[in-house]
């Protein structure tokens, strides 16, 4: 199919993943006319307002970055050819909503959260559109408004087609990471990428959160550690049923990943939890491991037990 050109790039979720991609991209556009468009909200919005976004690289330095436009409305922005996702999930289906009445029918969705059926959330509000299953490996946060740390990882996309367009190629978008700098990789089915970040993520928040623990402590401890172990195996079973064959190492390649990390490291899950933030991503992790299991057939009672725990500690 023709693929039309991409001028207008919206980043809507300022965070860890949305500024680190959209520093990216406003940083080097408006090469070849395309303009890069922030949607925040609060504080964030108003440092960024007035200072622009400081983004802080893995060595430490810094870099200042001015989008062309920064604000909280996607109804006031101008109709994006590319809106790039990376918002918390709990907030997926409202903006999804508003995300619905602003794009054109060849506008590129391009969903960077967390989660293995994020692409279907989506789809179930957004019926036009493509909207290519996608997936980000990287480690960024928000640290005060206005300013993004990049802490660790490439921060490789990796996406492939939409099956409800499947003649797209996604040549032009590409063509737009490419000039950003943005490391991708494109699957015909991204579904395994997708799923192996999914297990390794949603293991270690459920972990984390319900025992207040890092990373350390979590692979020190042979009862946490062999939860961890127990959650991976029913992601991985979820990921079978599903048609998603990950590969037979998945669960000890992402112990030894784990291992990788500082020990101090924690889980944005785990943080809102112990900070008792008003709104959290259990259904995300908990919710979607024991909607999916029940769907196919799948017991996860090491989930369950975890969640429960996670339910207790926010009640």
């Amino acid at each position: 199919m023709s693929e039309a050109p991409i001028r207008e790039i919206t980043v809507i979720g300022i965070g860890g993943i949305g500024g680190l991609t959209g520093s990216r991209l406003a940083l080097r556009f408006p090469a070849a006319g395309r303009r890069v468009t922030f949607i925040a909200r609060g504080p964030h919005l108003a440092a960024i307002r007035a200072a622009g976004l400081r983004l802080i690289r893995p060595d430490g330095s810094a870099v200042l970055v001015r989008p062309d436009l920064a604000t909280d409305s996607l109804e006031q922005a101008p109709a994006p050819d590319l809106a790039v996702l990376c918002v918390k999930s709990y907030d997926l289906e409202q903006v999804a909503e508003r995300l619905a009445a602003v794009i054109k029918p060849d506008t590129v969705v391009l969903p960077l959260l967390n989660g293995a059926d994020i692409r279907e959330r989506l789809r179930a509000r957004l019926r036009r559109g493509i909207v290519p299953p996608a997936c980000i490996y990287v480690s960024a946060r928000r640290r005060e408004p206005g300013t993004v740390e990049h802490v660790g990882g490439a921060g490789k996309i990796h996406l492939g087609p939409d099956p409800e367009a499947p003649a797209w190629r996604g040549e032009e978008l590409r063509a737009v990471l490419e000039q950003a700098k943005i490391p991708y990789q494109w699957h015909e089915d991204p579904a395994v990428a997708i799923w192996s970040k999914y297990l390794f993520i949603a293991s270690l928040a459920l972990v984390t959160a319900a025992h207040g623990a890092d990373f350390g402590r979590v692979l020190a401890s042979p009862k946490l550690a062999a939860q961890a172990r127990d959650v991976m195996e029913e992601i991985r079973r979820i990921a079978a049923a599903r048609g998603v064959a990950l590969p037979a190492d998945i669960v000890e390649s992402t112990l030894a990943t784990t291992g990788g990390f500082p020990p101090e490291t924690r889980t944005s899950y785990q943080r809102d939890i112990e900070s008792r933030a008003p709104a959290d991503e259990g259904d995300l992790y908990g919710g979607t491991i024991l909607r999916l299991g029940a769907a196919h057939g799948v017991a996860t009672p090491v989930s369950a037990e975890l969640a429960a725990a996670i339910a207790r500690l926010r009640a």
